[in-house]
C-alpha cells in the first residue's frame, strides 16, 4: 500500500471546550431585535430617515460582529480539532479509498468483458440453431448463463446492481435548460471590464459598514 505521511493522532483538551453564557447570546438578540421588528416597516422618505436607517445598519452589524465573535471562540477550537482528527484518519483512509476505487473499475471492467463474451457465444449458438433448423424466423432465446448479481464471499457478500450513468459528448448540442452559467468566471470577466453576449452589466451601492 502507498506509504502516508505520519501524522500523530490528535488529543481532545478538555481546556478547549468552553460553555456559552446563554444570557449574553440572549441580551444581544434583544439589542438586535428592537431594529429586527422595525425594518419590515420602515420607509426611507427624508434625509431623517435615511440617517435613521444608516444607524439601524450600524447597530445591527455590531450586533451581528459581536455574536459571531462569541461563535467563533467557542466553534474554532473544536474546528481546529476536527481538522486534526480528519488529518490523522485521512493519512490512512484516503490510500484506502484510493485502492477501493481503482479495484472497482477493475472488476467492472472485467465483469462487462464478460457480458460481450456471453453476448458473443449467445450468437454464435443462435446462428449454429438457425442454420441446423434451416428457420430464418427462429426467436431469440436465452442459452448462455448470466453473470451472478451476489457474489457471497467468506465473511461479506458482494452484490451489482445496474445503474444509470451519463458523459456530455456534445456539449453544443445539449438544451439550454441544461447549461448552468459559471456566476464566478462571469464575475471576474465582469471585473476586467469585458463584454459577455447575453449578459447586461449594471452598478449598484452596496453599504458598507466600518465600526469604530
Amino acid at each position: 500500500m502507498k506509504k502516508v505521511k505520519e501524522v500523530s493522532i490528535p488529543q481532545v483538551a478538555g481546556s478547549e471546550v468552553q460553555e456559552v453564557d446563554e444570557n449574553e447570546v440572549v441580551q444581544l438578540w434583544h439589542r438586535a431585535e428592537q431594529i429586527y421588528n422595525i425594518i419590515f416597516t420602515i420607509t426611507i422618505n427624508n434625509p431623517q430617515d435615511y440617517k435613521k436607517a444608516l444607524e439601524y445598519l450600524l447597530s445591527l452589524s455590531v450586533v451581528k460582529l459581536e455574536l459571531d465573535s462569541k461563535r467563533q471562540f467557542f466553534s474554532k477550537p473544536l474546528y481546529d480539532q476536527m481538522r486534526r482528527i480528519n488529518a490523522y484518519f485521512d493519512q490512512y483512509l484516503k490510500p484506502i479509498e484510493e485502492a477501493d476505487k481503482i479495484l472497482r473499475q477493475k472488476i467492472v471492467q472485467y465483469r462487462a468483458l464478460k457480458w460481450e463474451e456471453l453476448k458473443q457465444q449467445e450468437k454464435e449458438v443462435y446462428e449454429r440453431i438457425k442454420n441446423e433448423l434451416g428457420s430464418a424466423d427462429l426467436p431469440p432465446v436465452v442459452v448462455t448463463p448470466t453473470l451472478a448479481k451476489n457474489e457471497v464471499l467468506s465473511g461479506g457478500e458482494v452484490s451489482f446492481r445496474v445503474v444509470k450513468k451519463w458523459v456530455v459528448e456534445d456539449e453544443s448540442k445539449l438544451p439550454r435548460e441544461y447549461l448552468k452559467p459559471d456566476e464566478k468566471k462571469i464575475a471576474e470577466a465582469v471585473k476586467k471590464g469585458k463584454e459577455i453576449p447575453g449578459v447586461k452589466v449594471y452598478t449598484e451601492e452596496e453599504p458598507q459598514v466600518k465600526i469604530i
